[in-house]
């Protein structure tokens, strides 16, 4: 019997099993992050890499019905970017202009949780990005790979962080890897940045040994900038991405409206209130304009985890006993 039959059949006996002794297909997600072990820097540092680098993530989501994403992405081009009368009533004393270029980037997103799925539960995320420019072969950051961690402390979205590490581009033989080298994340971190990234995952109570692969979603990211007196403070982008798990199928679409972290973290509280304020009277607008966006702070990684775990009876127990 070929070995993926085998697993076929251990997967219908372990869920045969578990179905008759009557246990829950996965626990209710909690916020169970230590508020008292959250340390993450975010004043010192607007960009860079490592933990010393913590940029805030402004970034509010909104849900999108699929059939809605175009609409939703063309009302935003129409409203902020070609035309800026809306902006201009609400805000007449600042200077705040669209810039009108096209931003379509294709990413690859590989998230890695431990085995009983820790950082779902505590709705934080760990994964591995690649990205590709579209419409601009130019962009700095088009081939770009790094590993990102972003975490909350609990009931403050406000001060979500993002965490990014440089990708080890020096491969190893198995002869002399080390045992960074063989953990399935970590091993893609920069060797430099490899004590930092151990802390990060430390700090929100994981050890980064125990994370492994869970899926990998692939989106697609229709973005718009918008400046104030001429410095980029924030974008909104329209989001597309799926990814699968034996059979079963996540997707998600929404709306993410964004500070930009470089110059958000960096600001003293006048010039984030400001910030603040039109952010929030873009959605606001946007959820006027369209009843059905609904907002949520659920990552991408758990709303297709979500998605997928429903179709998969048992999905909790067969990640952590490894038998898928």
């Amino acid at each position: 019997m070929k070995s993926s039959a085998v697993a076929i059949l251990l997967i219908v006996i372990t869920l045969s099993f578990l179905y008759i002794l009557g246990v829950k297909p996965y626990p209710e997600r909690k916020n169970v992050l230590v508020e008292e072990t959250f340390g993450f820097n975010q004043n010192t540092h607007a960009a860079g890499y490592g933990i010393n680098a913590a940029r805030v993530d402004s970034q509010i989501t909104l849900s999108i019905p699929q059939k809605q994403a175009d609409k939703v992405y063309q009302y935003l081009r129409d409203t902020y970017i070609d035309h800026m009368d809306l902006m201009k009533q609400r805000f007449p004393d600042l200077n705040i202009t669209g810039e009108n270029k096209m931003d379509v980037s294709e990413f690859t997103d590989e998230y890695y949780d431990t085995s009983n799925l820790d950082l779902d539960k505590s709705q934080n995320s760990a994964r591995y990005r690649s990205r590709i420019n579209t419409t601009n072969a130019e962009d700095p950051k088009s081939g770009r790979e790094l590993v990102q961690v972003k975490a909350t402390p609990m009931g403050q979205f406000d001060l979500r962080t993002e965490l990014k590490f440089k990708v080890e581009t020096n491969v190893l033989s198995q002869k002399n890897a080390t045992r960074d080298d063989m953990a399935p994340l970590l091993k893609l971190v920069d060797k430099a940045e490899r004590g930092d990234f151990k802390k990060a995952l430390e700090t929100i109570g994981l050890n980064p040994y125990n994370l492994h692969h869970i899926f990998t979603i692939r989106q697609k990211r229709s973005r718009v900038y918008i400046d104030l007196s001429q410095q980029n403070f924030l974008s909104f982008s329209v989001d597309q991405g799926e990814a699968s798990k034996l059979l079963a199928t996540g997707k998600f679409f929404s709306v993410d409206i964004g500070l930009v972290e470089d110059v958000y973290t960096p600001a003293n509280q006048k010039e984030r209130d400001i910030m603040w304020a039109i952010r929030d009277f873009m959605v606001e607008d946007l959820k006027n304009k369209f009843p059905e966006l609904k907002e949520t702070a659920i990552s991408k990684y758990s709303i297709v985890l979500d998605q997928i775990r429903n179709k998969i009876p048992y999905f909790d127990l067969l990640v952590k006993y490894n038998l898928i």
